[in-house]
């Protein structure tokens, strides 16, 4: 790994797993706040435009790797008949790599919570 210059503002006892959790969280973190509320287009295919605009904004961030972003939307009638991004809606899945250690964390609705949670859904190490 390239040498970080932002390490020495982190303690230097977390590990490099630990930065890419916390990596991750601060991702799935800017994806909710940048879409929530966010008017969702009717056209399936604009929608996969803000998908995939969204996800190269957040792949420009340090260490993240792959980003997949998943907004469900329902068609409405009438001139106010559109959708916005909300916790029900939005997935998001994103791996970030740190020094040895590689992070997944995704973002989506958990029915029986009713809450859009934020979780690390894998970790390995890699050397």
């Amino acid at each position: 790994m390239s040498k970080d210059p932002a390490r020495i503002y982190f303690s230097p006892k977390m590990t490099e797993r630990e930065r890419a959790v916390f990596e991750a969280g601060i991702a799935l973190s800017t994806i909710f706040n940048l879409l929530h509320g966010m008017p969702v287009p009717r056209d399936r295919k604009a929608a996969r435009i803000l998908e995939r605009a969204m996800e190269e904004v957040i792949k420009t961030q340090p260490y993240r790797r792959e980003v997949r972003i998943k907004i469900r939307h329902r068609v409405r009638r009438g001139v106010y008949g559109y959708d916005v991004a909300r916790g029900e809606n939005i997935y998001a899945s994103v791996k970030v790599k740190y020094g040895s250690a590689e992070v997944t964390g995704e973002l989506r609705w958990i029915k029986r919570l009713r809450y859009p949670l934020m979780y690390i859904k894998e970790i390995k190490n890699k050397y």
